[in-house]
């Protein structure tokens, strides 16, 4: 039989031009080759490189290899030991030259124990490799190789590359830790390796961006990435078919439908076919979609099948009940799908929407109504989940379904007519559309009383704190009690109210109930909304880490069952992102604050326009002018585009003009307070009116920019006056970080107009204040005009706390370089123990704005298996948090 075997199955494969070396694999196969495992399994569906990745790892090592390429044929099993022992022989001329009789095999012990004791005498490592194994369905041949594996000498390894899990006994080898598994999650190429893969053809020119589009949309399959280049070459806008690039290619589709798809059987196709309109894969949803299309058959025992055949499919839990198809392959199906059976799409799609809702998942059971073509359903749908869906602060996700519906459901629907009212507004829509919403709204049956609460919201928006209070009390008295999300929005609003007023006791006392009655109650959005306004009140307060704890208690609040934060995380990242950024610590601030506005888009438009404030002022922090003032545009917009009130353009007016003194364009200045004195703000001592309580809110913070002003152009005597008289109206108002601010500016004016003793007593006023919480920018945001004063004060301060304090300001001011600054009292720690490859994946993924979900997606591993890789990188970094840990993987250039 020797004379008839083909030479070519014996060759180890040459090098591809271009070919990307994957390291961190070639490090996987070595360290289980010097640990003793006794076989190498690399399992993954077609195209993943596999037979590539053996190939590149004989070239690069010093053992001896014999390679056997299967077939169908080898199903023989005298053919198979044929060609094994002929593999051998390339390495070791003589090992047992006589022919296999076939029934020798069923022993596999006394015809194969020749071998073994022949392989035994070959020196130095030895690697067996058997490549596309998936070929083989011989059980008789599935012996002879678990018994090679089991039996041969230590030196000698077998390695098996195959598209399905061969039945061998690798659970077994697993528990005794004498298996090397690569799988498809482990063969996908990474960002760094696809950008080597792209970059070795530089006429195609892909910036980081595509080539992250490109692994993304391929899941980092190798084959999809090599057709994609072959097609880029005929591309003019390659950016544009990067964008289009799916499973209908022609270059995918012609390699899944002759590779894959039409080499299953019939009744294979058709499930993989109906259950392609399917994100996520179950075995009891499976069965309801195709219930009556195909024969009886077990869906969960078809999915673990497609699993063990590695047929693109992505198993999403440890527990193998969840699933999903690879994009691509996906795309395939649903194109398929879509040109052999167009009619029954809509069906598929009803039965998929009707499990979701018999499920409480009314998400995807709106979405498949949808996709059935059945607005009533879906409006049906919506209309019942609406306040659930508030209450999870999912309003863009109500407002795009509301887009979809028709005119005529939403008025055959007249509860969803408030609801929509509310998600104009979070959205920023513009105020003629949010008034005619809100006429329709209020001219319901039945149906006024759920309007109250959001005239109530508009009018202390604008500054009519009464009317305000009225209109929420009425809510109050009208709303039934199952309102859960609008009895909240009134007391909200009822508090704010107090607040306004001054009457700061009873509006924290209003909000810590409104805060434990919605908790109660399911009610995430209010329940967290109350915490940071909670914690915006303690900031103003001076008492910054109580602030901390507030917003850290919305931020779990707001962490759903999968660990996915829901859109309202936002304010409370926002609100930590500002604390961070007073701590000094920069990158923390950004990372929050850049995740907190990717969350409150999906929420509110008001949320993002404090986001983007804090934002701004931490690139002023960090001297990074043009970066500051892009955003401060963007902040200038939304307020411009949020027409309901006029308050946030008082705040952005504001907000410029102290910029403005920064900046040193005191003209600019001297036109906002002239508009100022025209617009008429009034101390609280100039008027009782309550139209003019807002105003008396701002008068404090706009003229601590007017004492900016006043120093920054020598008026030192008005500047202190002035600061006298804010400092009053602070201390009422109990707002310490004014008072700081303040007693910092009349320090600093003191301090220039050489009343030294005077300009001591300030500054320990506010140090004294600052320094239980360890407030830091309020200090380093006067530049160079605070450093003197600091320096003196370091002398004529002999208390040891405000010394040591006074230190930490003066080493923070002196550091220009831009480089991490951790919160005060922590000490930089090295890193103990390396970050894994798998962890280093998870940690470059935390800077995005992925969930914890969507993170264990994008992986193909289980939400479990993500926190795990989380917990051991926190604890490898020292960190305590998501942000801490970009911080840290930053400042030791691990991102």
């Amino acid at each position: 039989m020797s004379d008839t075997l083909l030479a070519t199955k014996f060759y180890i494969p040459a090098a591809l031009p271009n070919q990307v070396i994957r390291r961190r694999l070639l490090t996987r196969l070595d360290e289980g080759l010097q640990g003793g495992n006794r076989l190498t399994l690399i399992s993954a569906p077609a195209g993943y490189g596999k037979t590539t990745l053996l190939g590149e790892w004989i070239r690069r090592s010093r053992f001896s290899a014999a390679w056997l390429s299967l077939d169908e044929g080898d199903n023989d099993p005298a053919r198979f030991m044929s060609y094994l022992l002929t593999a051998l022989r390339r390495i070791q001329p003589g090992i047992r030259d006589t022919e296999f009789d076939p029934a020798q095999l069923e022993s596999p012990h006394s015809a194969l124990a020749p071998v073994v004791n022949s392989l035994d005498e070959i020196p130095g490592t030895v690697l067996v490799v058997l490549d596309d194994y998936h070929t083989i369905r011989n059980q008789t041949v599935h012996n002879a190789v678990t018994f090679l594996v089991e039996n041969s000498p230590a030196h000698v390894h077998i390695a098996i590359s195959s598209r399905a899990d061969p039945p061998l006994p690798i659970a077994l080898l697993r528990g005794r830790g004498q298996v090397t598994e690569l799988r498809q999650n482990d063969l996908r190429f990474n960002k760094q390796e696809a950008t080597e893969f792209f970059s070795a053809n530089p006429s195609l020119e892909l910036s980081a961006e595509d080539i992250a589009a490109l692994t993304s949309r391929t899941e980092g399959w190798a084959a999809g990435l090599q057709m994609a280049s072959a097609s880029l070459e005929e591309q003019q806008d390659k950016s544009a078919f990067i964008l289009e690039f799916t499973g209908s290619h022609r270059y995918i589709l012609d390699y899944l439908l002759e590779e894959v798809l039409q080499s299953q059987p019939e009744s294979i196709q058709r499930f993989l076919l109906y259950t392609s309109i399917l994100d996520q894969l179950s075995g009891p949803l499976c069965d309801a979609v195709i219930e009556g299309l195909i024969h009886p058959v077990s869906s969960q025992l078809i999915l673990e099948e497609l699993e063990h055949k590695n047929l693109f499919i992505v198993p999403l839990d440890n527990q193998r009940k969840w699933y999903r198809y690879h994009r691509l392959f996906s795309d395939l199906l649903k194109g398929r799908l879509g040109q052999l059976y167009p009619e029954i799409k809509p069906d598929l799609h009803q039965r998929a929407s009707q499990w979701y809702e018999n499920a409480a998942a009314p998400n995807q059971a709106i979405d498949h109504a949808f996709l059935a073509d059945d607005p009533g359903r879906a409006a049906q749908l919506i209309e019942g989940a609406a306040e659930a869906t508030f209450m999870q602060s999912q309003v863009m996700t109500f407002l795009n379904w509301l887009k979809k519906l028709p005119e005529d459901e939403l008025r055959d629907h007249p509860a969803l007519s408030v609801y929509y009212s509310w998600a104009l507004l979070w959205s920023g829509a513009p105020f003629e559309l949010l008034e005619t919403q809100m006429e329709q709204s209020g001219q319901l049956q039945d149906h006024s009383a759920r309007s109250l609460p959001l005239h109530s919201f508009l009018a202390i928006y604008d500054g009519e704190v009464n009317q305000a209070e009225s209109l929420a009390r009425q809510a109050l008295d009208q709303l039934p009690e199952e309102e859960r999300l609008l009895r909240s929005l009134s007391n909200f609003i009822l508090a704010s109210t107090y607040l306004a007023r001054g009457e700061t006791t009873q509006g924290i006392q209003l909000l810590e109930k409104t805060a434990r009655d919605s908790q109660r109650t399911g009610n995430v959005m209010i329940a967290a909304l109350v915490l940071c306004e909670l914690g915006d009140e303690s900031q103003k307060h001076g008492n910054l880490h109580q602030a901390e704890n507030f917003y850290q208690q919305a931020l779990e609040l707001a962490t759903d069952e999968q660990g996915q934060l829901l859109p309202v995380a936002g304010k409370a990242l926002i609100g930590l992102g500002d604390l961070s950024r007073e701590w000094n610590d920069y990158r923390t601030a950004e990372a929050q604050l850049s995740q907190g506005l990717s969350l409150t888009r999906h929420w509110s438009v008001l949320g993002a326009f404090e986001g983007y404030l804090n934002l701004v002022m931490l690139k002023d922090s960090q001297g990074k002018r043009n970066e500051a003032d892009q955003l401060f545009s963007q902040v200038q917009e939304l307020a411009y585009q949020f027409d309901a009130s006029e308050v946030d353009d008082f705040i952005v007016e504001m907000f410029a003009a102290r910029r403005n003194v920064y900046y040193g364009n005191l003209d600019a200045v001297h036109e906002w307070a002239d508009n100022l004195s025209r617009r008429g703000s009034k101390s609280p001592g100039e008027s009782s009116k309550v139209e003019d309580l807002l105003q008396a809110r701002l008068w404090k913070y706009e003229n601590a920019i007017i004492v900016r002003l006043f120093i920054a152009e020598g008026k030192y005597s008005k500047a202190i006056q002035l600061s006298e008289q804010i400092i009053v109206e602070a201390k009422k108002a109990k707002r310490v970080f004014l008072e700081i601010d303040v007693e910092i500016l009349r320090a600093i004016a003191y301090w220039k107009a050489q009343s030294t003793d005077a300009a001591m007593n300030s500054l320990t006023v506010a140090l004294n204040l600052a320094e239980p919480d360890r407030f830091m920018r309020v200090f380093l945001d006067h530049g160079d005009q605070i450093f003197g004063l600091l320096e003196h004060a370091q002398r004529a301060i002999e208390e040891p706390r405000l010394q040591a304090y006074i230190d930490q300001l003066l080493k923070a001011h002196t550091s220009k370089q831009e480089k991490l600054l951790v919160r005060p009292g922590a000490k930089p720690k090295e890193i103990t123990e390396p970050i894994s490859d798998r962890e280093l994946e998870v940690l470059r993924l935390l800077p995005s704005s992925l969930s914890s979900t969507e993170m264990a997606t994008e992986l193909s591993i289980s939400v479990n298996t993500l926190r795990s890789h989380m917990k051991s990188i926190y604890a490898k970094l020292d960190a305590h948090s998501r942000y801490e840990a970009i911080a840290r993987a930053k400042e030791l250039d691990l991102l």
